[in-house]
């Protein structure tokens, strides 16, 4: 019988990930850091005279911040490095990514022997208004997608014919309220990824797990999954989200590890 694990790793993935071995990941999937946090504060007019709307703070934490677009590469390349290590012959690698940056990270993965196989589009519905209106609405998040030389992609065409792009509202509502995580990306997004690049019973990394969006996909696809993430408090918040769930017929095995 074939076994299922969930893994959340508490620990910085650049001291982590040199601790998995060679060619033992199927597929990374991740949100990671992509230095959008600005500090700009931006102000907000009453939506009506009784209730004023909040103000939009773009600023995610210390994790989204760095000192000049070369430190923010430079961090990237070492994460990328070792994903690119972990993952076995045809792979998949698939990241979110700023597009400014989106070439920079193809180069990456093209200098250590990946193919980039499409850049995939998160498109939003109900994308964060300009209040400034100086420019247009940003409704488009960039999902570079990679796979790895020496054997055979998966991609899962029978799921049926689908455009490069998925749209779905920002993540709102009850998955909203439940998690609350900065920069949390709908489920509905990350099951698609997950549906169609990876085979049930495969294994998925997200170095930057978050409050637990890929494993949660993944288990409702019946595939492994390793999430390290180095926030205790989402840690906390991935663990209770994931584990406990119930399987038919499949061994199921969770592990939360401390660093």
């Amino acid at each position: 019988m074939s076994k299922l694990l969930y893994r959340i790793i508490r620990g910085d993935c650049l001291e982590v990930l040199p601790t998995l071995p060679d060619a033992s990941i199927d597929a990374v999937i991740t949100d990671p850091p992509m230095m959008l946090s600005s500090g700009a504060v931006i102000k907000r007019a009453p939506h009506h005279k009784y209730r004023a709307r909040s103000d939009i703070v773009v600023d995610f934490g210390d994790w989204d911040r760095f000192r000049s677009p070369d430190e923010f590469l430079a961090f990237t390349e070492r994460w990328v490095a070792e994903c690119c290590r972990v993952l076995r012959p045809g792979g998949a690698f698939v990241s979110y990514f700023p597009k400014r940056y989106v070439s920079y990270l193809c180069d990456m993965l093209e200098q250590r022997g990946f193919k980039t196989r499409d850049i995939l589009v998160h498109c939003l519905s109900n994308p964060a208004p300009q209040a400034r209106k100086v420019k247009f609405m940003q409704g488009t998040l960039f999902i570079v997608w990679a796979t790895k030389g020496g054997a055979k992609h998966t991609f899962n065409w029978q799921l049926g014919e689908h455009l490069n792009y998925i749209i779905t509202p920002i993540c709102q509502g009850k998955e909203r309220r439940r998690w609350r995580h900065p920069t949390q990306k709908p489920l509905k997004a990350i099951e698609w990824l997950v549906a169609y690049l990876t085979k049930p019973f495969d294994t998925v990394l997200d170095p930057f797990l978050g409050s637990g969006t890929t494993m949660e996909a993944c288990q409702r696809l019946h595939r492994s999954c390793i999430g390290i993430e180095k926030d205790p408090h989402w840690c906390e918040v991935a663990k209770q989200r994931c584990f406990g769930k119930k399987f038919l017929d499949i061994e199921v095995e969770y592990r939360f590890e401390g660093v």
